[in-house]
């Protein structure tokens, strides 16, 4: 299945209970370290990604999944979720040249390039 296909299937449908920051925070916490002690799958940061995304939408939240690659090093890539355009227990997401965004963004919603010349 192609990574669209797969986001495109975890979309789902947002639950009309929204859990706030913190609750979502901490499901995504605790069902990472139970799926790292019961090794469900590889530890990279596509499956999180992957897994957040699903959770985030799961508990009603209006998640994007982004992937992107390092302006140093294009050969290093990065997956994280966004919510309310803030990445989700993320602290180098940033620095990242976005290469994929789902749901894509409206050109509405550009994101400035905030990284220093």
């Amino acid at each position: 299945m192609s990574l669209p296909a797969l986001l495109e299937r975890l979309d789902g449908r947002p639950h009309a209970a929204r859990a706030d920051d913190d609750d979502l925070a901490r499901t995504i916490v605790l069902a990472e370290r139970v799926s790292r002690r019961l090794r469900l799958g590889p530890d990279t940061c596509l499956y999180r990604g992957l897994a957040r995304y699903a959770t985030a939408r799961a508990a009603g939240r209006d998640a994007r999944f982004v992937m992107g690659v390092d302006p140093d090093d294009a050969t290093t890539g990065h997956a994280w979720i966004e919510v309310d355009g803030l990445a989700v227990l993320e602290d180098a997401a940033a620095r990242y040249l976005r290469t994929l965004e789902h749901p894509p963004r409206r050109r509405s919603e550009a994101v400035p390039d905030v990284r220093e010349k």
